[in-house]
């Protein structure tokens, strides 16, 4: 959420910076020009103090809006659902010695007649 905001600020100082430049390339004097003069060195012209504005603003600009795209865009997870096969546990017991079927209780083989102790 942070990377969201970050990226939505340098979107629109991006903006607010391209149009402070491209203003100053067209019009020279204005209220924005005085205000950027102390700002600048005196031996660079205002026309390039715009270009300067109007490439860094969009520079800015980009690196919001990939800032934002890259926050918003999630990694996709796919879960899958396994089906956990129940185990019928049918108990079949089964003689040591003749493997006959036993009864649960018996304790002697029906067939053989073994002991299964």
């Amino acid at each position: 959420m942070v990377r969201l905001a970050f990226g939505g600020f340098l979107l629109i100082l991006g903006f607010v910076g391209y149009q402070v430049g491209f203003q100053i390339c067209m019009r020279g004097e204005g209220v924005l020009t005085k205000f950027l003069t102390p700002f600048s060195s005196p031996t660079l012209p205002l026309e390039v103090l715009g270009l300067v504005l109007q490439f860094g603003g969009g520079i800015i600009a980009i690196i919001g809006f990939l800032l934002c795209i890259t926050a918003l865009s999630k990694p996709i997870v796919r879960v899958e659902r396994v089906e956990v096969a129940e185990e019928t546990s049918v108990s079949k017991l089964q003689c040591k010695f003749c493997s006959s079927r036993l009864e649960e209780d018996s304790v002697f083989c029906p067939v053989c007649g073994r002991s299964q102790v």
